[in-house]
């Protein structure tokens, strides 16, 4: 019974969090009709970067993060440069050129990056699953962001959007790969609130110098909305959720739970924005994801 009871909790754990994550990309695309992208994601991240904070002191880690502070101040910036400065940065302004489903997607590519560099750099071995897994997932991208018509591939105004997420997966990758060891020796929740405080002031200067940030007193009350959503439950209850579910069941067993962000998305993006999804898409978003478990597992 107990056996049961904690399936339950976990699968409900899981459509949670995949739910969450799956419609960020609808309302990210949402709220880029009225916040330009560096300025939305650095007000989302400062935002949840400050409740995580409070978070943390009310579980007594602030000893964790003064420690982190001043032993890893450079390993934390990287982790917030590469995870949330960079990363979204990429991420929001491929969404200005792109559709909600593609972007949730090609953001599905991140962990063949992350295959890719583990044999690079930390001397994985490159196994008959990932020799299949890799090219496959390639191919599942180039139909995404070609439509299927390799032409596209030669218009820069019809995969610019994609090409940025991409992108952004690549530095979703590297901020992987460099956090694997710091996690091993660090308390994680910790390391991520202080990379995400730090993601989020290193946004800032960017925001500034390309953008007009004043214009977000303007937005409307669904644009703040939007925002507080996506800092509150996002960033905050997703990640505790799926902390909880790590903890219970195996981690690449929890991996594939998230296959169904972009099934979600597609859905919600299909009812909320009228996006039309082409057999191409879900081809390709099937090859990418066959490739991504044939790599992980």
């Amino acid at each position: 019974m107990k056996e049961k009871s904690k399936k339950i909790e976990v699968g409900i754990m899981a459509f949670l969090v995949t739910f969450i994550w799956g419609s960020t990309f609808v309302l990210v695309k949402i709220g880029l009709s009225e916040i330009p992208p560096i300025s939305f994601a650095m007000v989302r991240f400062l935002i949840a970067g400050t409740l995580m904070l409070i978070i943390s002191l009310l579980r007594n880690r602030w000893s964790k993060i003064t420690k982190l502070i001043k032993e890893d101040f450079i390993a934390l910036s990287v982790l917030g440069l590469t995870g949330y400065t960079l990363f979204f940065i990429f991420a929001f302004e491929g969404m200005l050129f792109t559709t909600a489903s593609n972007a949730s997607i090609v953001t599905n590519f991140a962990p063949i990056f992350i295959a890719i560099l583990s044999v690079l750099f930390l001397n994985e071995k490159l196994n008959i699953r990932r020799i299949i897994g890799i090219p496959m997932s390639f191919l599942g991208v180039l139909l995404v962001v070609t439509e299927g018509d390799l032409a596209n591939l030669f218009s820069i105004d019809k995969i610019l959007g994609d090409l940025l997420i991409v992108i952004s997966a690549f530095f979703w990758a590297i901020y992987t790969i460099y956090s694997k060891p710091i996690f091993e020796e660090e308390d994680t929740f910790a390391i991520t609130t202080m990379s995400m405080i730090l993601g989020a002031i290193y946004l800032i200067p960017f925001a500034f110098m390309l953008e007009n940030p004043s214009v977000i007193i303007e937005i409307s009350l669904l644009a703040w909305a939007i925002i507080v959503f996506l800092a509150l439950f996002g960033s905050v209850v997703a990640y505790l959720l799926w902390n909880e579910i790590v903890s219970k069941i195996d981690a690449t067993l929890a991996g594939t739970t998230l296959f169904l962000i972009p099934i979600f998305t597609i859905i919600l993006a299909v009812i909320l924005i009228g996006e039309i999804i082409t057999i191409f898409t879900l081809i390709g978003m099937i090859l990418i994801l066959a490739g991504v478990f044939l790599t992980e597992t």
